[in-house]
């Protein structure tokens, strides 16, 4: 017997995007100033850089008790926010792996399945779950190389402190593995607008565009100097993500006008 077909997932309208946009957004500063908080009385074990000031804890200008009253309040803020989405709906891994920016990858692309469910799409169905999948995973390459350039800000004292990152374990190779996984990345997006039959719009911004802002800052950025790294971090947002956002606001708007 054929299987029934999945029917097209509705667009959403306007306000609904921009009431979940609304709440997204409220969410990730709320439970990234809590991890923030949870994470910062691990900085004393880091030599303070000398272009900026210790960080509040470190320096003892916030209790240690006020700081986790304060990380407790955003994360049952955070509770709040994910309360009133629809009902369909790594901080110490640095210390025994060398990989915590993977780990850090995960939860930030979990946004996309949270999302997905959000606006009632059904995540692993056949219809969609390539295409799910592809972009969770695109996202999680992402963190991986802005966060392991920006790690190596403190490469140097973090090797002597004893902690574990990306950027210690690969060091002067960073780069080339950076330009592997944008490769992966690029690949990754280009399957998600295959299989959710995305049009020019999608490939010319989300993929083209953030593959060679990728690649531009890839060639520019410099391991060795601290605000180059910083540079990076900062710019990445905005240029990468920039175009892989400015991708599907572009798709979702020609499919709200009936286009392709």
């Amino acid at each position: 017997m054929a299987s029934t077909p999945t029917p097209p997932t509705p667009v959403p309208t306007p306000s609904h995007l921009a009431h979940l946009t609304t709440l997204f957004l409220a969410f990730s500063i709320l439970s990234r100033g809590a991890a923030c908080t949870w994470n910062d009385p691990r900085r004393p074990l880091r030599p303070p850089r000398p272009a900026l000031p210790p960080p509040p804890l470190a320096r003892r200008a916030i209790p240690l008790r006020s700081a986790h009253l304060f990380a407790a309040t955003q994360t049952a803020l955070s509770i709040a926010v994910l309360a009133a989405l629809p009902g369909s709906c790594v901080p110490h891994a640095a210390r025994v792996t060398h990989y915590p920016q993977a780990a850090l990858g995960f939860p930030f692309a979990w946004a996309v399945l949270v999302a997905c469910s959000a606006l009632g799409v059904e995540v692993f169905s056949p219809a969609n779950r390539v295409a799910t999948t592809a972009l969770f995973a695109s996202n999680v390459l992402w963190t991986i190389i802005y966060d392991t350039v920006y790690a190596h800000q403190d490469a140097a004292v973090d090797v002597a402190a004893g902690v574990k990152s990306m950027a210690v374990r690969f060091g002067p190779r960073t780069e080339l593995l950076a330009s592997a996984l944008s490769v992966l990345q690029f690949g990754l997006l280009v399957i998600v607008g295959v299989q959710a039959g995305f049009g020019p719009l999608y490939f010319a911004g989300s993929c083209v565009g953030a593959a060679l802002g990728t690649a531009r800052m890839l060639v520019k950025v410099d391991l060795g100097d601290p605000a180059s790294c910083a540079w990076f971090f900062r710019h990445g947002f905005f240029e990468v993500g920039g175009c892989m956002v400015g991708g599907l606001v572009a798709q979702y708007l020609v499919r709200l006008g009936g286009g392709y």
